[in-house]
C-alpha cells in the first residue's frame, strides 16, 4: 500500500510500462517485486559490465530470480574497447549502464526507468557531496524523478528513497526472494 501511494504521488499510472534496473541486490529485487504488483507491464534489465570474472554468472542468476517472479528479463552485456582508467571505473560504468538501459527503454517504447536507490544511498550521496564541499544546491541529494541528458524523454524514477535497505531486505525475505550482493 505504501509503495502504491508513492507511485501515485509520482503521478505514474498502473498502465504505464516501466523498466527496472536490476543489479540483483536486495534493493532492486524488492523494487521489481513491488513493481510487478502495481504495474501491468514490467521489464527488468540487468547490465553485465564484465569487469569482474564472476559478473556473468551473477547476471544469469539475477535473470533466473526475476523470471521466477514472472517478470520479463533482458540481460545487457557491456563490451569495453579499453579498460576504464583506475579511479574512473565507477563513473564510466555508470554512464555506460544508464546509456544502455535508456536505449532499451527507447527501443521498447518504455517511458519510465526505475532504479532501486533507497534512503541509505541518499544519505551516502549527501555525505559524499558534503565532504567534497558542495554548496547548498549540491547537497540536495537524489531527486525522485530525473532525466538523463541524452534521453530527456524517459523519466528516471527512484521510488524507494524513503525506505531503508533493511526494510527492502525484509520485503525480499517476506516474499521468499533471493538476491545477489
Amino acid at each position: 500500500a505504501a509503495f502504491s501511494k508513492v507511485i501515485r504521488r509520482l503521478q505514474l499510472h498502473p498502465g504505464t510500462p516501466v523498466a527496472v534496473a536490476v543489479s540483483g541486490g536486495s534493493d532492486s529485487i524488492a523494487l521489481t517485486h513491488l513493481c510487478r504488483h502495481v504495474f501491468k507491464k514490467v521489464l527488468a534489465i540487468t547490465v553485465d559490465h564484465r569487469l569482474r570474472p564472476e559478473s556473468s554468472s551473477e547476471a544469469e542468476k539475477v535473470g533466473e530470480i526475476v523470471r521466477g517472479m514472472g517478470v520479463e528479463h533482458q540481460l545487457l552485456t557491456m563490451d569495453w574497447d579499453t579498460k576504464p582508467p583506475e579511479g574512473k571505473v565507477q563513473v564510466q560504468a555508470r554512464d555506460k549502464r544508464y546509456g544502455a538501459l535508456l536505449e532499451v527503454c527507447q527501443e521498447r517504447d518504455i517511458g519510465v526507468l526505475m532504479t532501486g536507490h533507497h534512503q541509505d544511498d541518499q544519505l551516502e550521496t549527501f555525505i559524499f557531496r558534503l565532504v567534497r564541499g558542495s554548496g547548498i544546491d549540491g547537497l540536495a541529494g537524489m531527486y525522485p524523478v530525473s532525466f538523463w541528458p541524452t534521453h530527456s524523454d524517459i523519466k528516471i524514477v527512484r521510488p524507494l528513497l524513503k525506505w531503508t535497505k533493511e526494510w527492502l531486505v525484509k520485503v525480499c525475505r517476506g516474499a521468499g526472494l533471493e538476491w545477489v550482493e
